[in-house]
């Protein structure tokens, strides 16, 4: 008999459905809770099933970005109206994601700057890796490699500090997506960094924790490398789809970018 309690558990069903890629139950777990939310007036509530069901809707592929787009703007006008500073990092995050998908780059890179800001200031390690996710993505869609490189390196290390292995496993995907990217531009590391795009986007598939969307993303992804490039092969022995193994892929990453700073670093000081 306590509606405020059913809304709240409606909506974490909701949040589960859409790991699961549910996305039919998702949604309609979310918009139960929200009719819930709306009659009892908790604005916090509502902004969380608008939020959930923005978010359901940008992971359907039956072209609801619009409708996905004014959910998240009414949950982000409520939230910065009760100033609740992370969800609307959060709900940058979800616009910003949106707009990286439609290729309206200068939209997504100004909403992430934004939420950047904001989840720095919070210290939400979950939100900030989000929207380093979404800088990333704007910046290798856009060409800037060197600037995708660095904002997800920091996710790295900041997923990997946090243990959320979701989170993990998104930032792999995006960090599988430059390493195709920058084998455009590379002609002696171009077929190793296909591979291992290849391969961690194979383990971010085949892990139980990866939102349902980036599992499907990751085998599109893994499509499109092997259209473009047939040769292109996972490594015989590939990563293990497990949480060390995501943990492993993650330290992999972050200490063979160590090495090449500080190869990069001796080359400047000899050269000096």
């Amino acid at each position: 008999g306590r509606p405020d309690w059913i809304a709240y558990a409606l909506d974490t069903l909701g949040f589960v459905t859409f790991c699961l890629g549910e996305y039919e139950a998702s949604e309609a777990y979310y918009r139960e809770s929200l009719t819930l939310f709306e009659q009892s007036g908790d604005q916090y509530g509502v902004a969380m099933a608008q939020g959930g069901v923005a978010l359901t809707l940008w992971a359907m592929t039956d072209g609801r970005g619009d409708e996905a787009v004014a959910y998240f703007e009414q949950s982000l006008s409520i939230c910065r109206a009760i100033g609740h500073q992370g969800q609307v990092a959060g709900r940058l995050a979800g616009l910003a994601r949106i707009a990286n998908d439609v290729g309206d780059y200068a939209r997504a890179h100004e909403l992430s700057v934004e939420g950047l800001t904001i989840a720095r200031e919070v210290g939400s390690p979950v939100y900030l890796a989000h929207i380093l996710c979404c800088l990333g993505e704007t910046a290798y869609a856009t060409g800037d490699l060197a600037s995708a490189r660095r904002y997800l390196f920091e996710a790295l290390h900041l997923t990997s500090e946090s243990g959320l292995l979701a989170n993990l496993a998104m930032v792999l995907y995006h960090y599988a997506t430059l390493l195709a990217h920058e084998s455009r531009n590379t002609t002696t590391q171009a077929e190793s960094r296909r591979t291992q795009a290849v391969a961690l986007l194979a383990l971010v598939r085949d892990q139980a924790a990866t939102w349902r969307v980036y599992q499907a993303r990751s085998i599109q992804r893994i499509d499109h490398i092997k259209a473009q490039w047939p040769q292109t092969n996972a490594p015989p022995a590939p990563l293990a789809a497990t949480d060390e193994g995501l943990q492993d892929a993650v330290r992999a990453i972050l200490a063979e970018g160590a090495h090449r700073h500080s190869d990069a670093s001796r080359s400047y000081r000899l050269s000096s």
